[in-house]
């Protein structure tokens, strides 16, 4: 089983449940599929999750999940970090997860803004081309994973009007946004204020766990 495959089933899960412990729409009886990653026919709602990251940022954050789990694994990480980092990219261990530094070389919003606006146009036009073969429901759900918590809510309210222009072109469209900024996750939901969910630390390793367990047996399964 490759890296890649490993890491969507790893992130469908995690994702999933995000929406369990802190979404207030969450309803039980979601299935890992496909086109839309995540299903709940009882609940009428799909869910597509899409990582808003560049190719070397996906490797990186793949070589990271592989090593959690481990008992060594923060030496795991620090040999990797030490091996594979660049000027751009600076990462810092704490409480078991990796983050961006707090430094202006670890976020820039308009390169973070431009990678999640890219994700949501590409999974638009995916939505509706008709050879896709996308599922839809009466809520349409796209979840992505910015991978930076220095993403505010600042940012997300600026993002928000250019997210719904690129829905406008399309006739069908995603109505609710999940935004995963590694400690917090946003919500926007059509009209509604925008919703920000912060994740405390112990929720941060029990979502992490209990995801890689899921996406486990899904491996082992499928």
């Amino acid at each position: 089983m490759d890296d890649i495959l490993y890491d969507k089933y790893y992130y469908e899960c995690y994702a999933l449940l995000t929406l369990k412990y802190f979404w207030s729409g969450y309803k039980e009886g979601y299935e890992n599929l496909d086109k839309p990653d995540l299903q709940n026919e009882d609940a009428n709602v799909g869910i597509e999750v899409v990582q808003a990251l560049s190719e070397d940022e996906g490797m990186y954050r793949s070589r990271i999940i592989k090593y959690f789990g481990n008992e060594n694994y923060e030496e795991y990480i620090q040999d990797e970090i030490d091996r594979n980092n660049n000027s751009k990219s600076i990462y810092a261990i704490r409480d078991g997860h990796v983050y961006d530094c707090q430094d202006e070389l670890a976020y820039d919003y308009k390169v973070h803004s431009k990678q999640i606006l890219e994700k949501i146009q590409i999974k638009h036009e995916k939505l509706n081309r008709q050879e896709d073969e996308y599922k839809l429901f009466s809520t349409n759900g796209l979840y992505v994973y910015a991978e930076n918590q220095m993403i505010t809510i600042n940012d997300i309210t600026k993002l928000r009007p250019q997210i719904k222009q690129i829905a406008k072109r399309f006739v069908k469209k995603f109505n609710i946004v999940f935004i995963n900024a590694v400690d917090k996750m946003y919500i926007i939901d059509g009209e509604n204020e925008i919703q920000q969910m912060d994740f405390d630390a112990e929720s941060l390793k029990k979502m992490h766990s209990e995801a890689l367990i899921r996406s486990e047996i899904i491996r082992i399964t499928n």
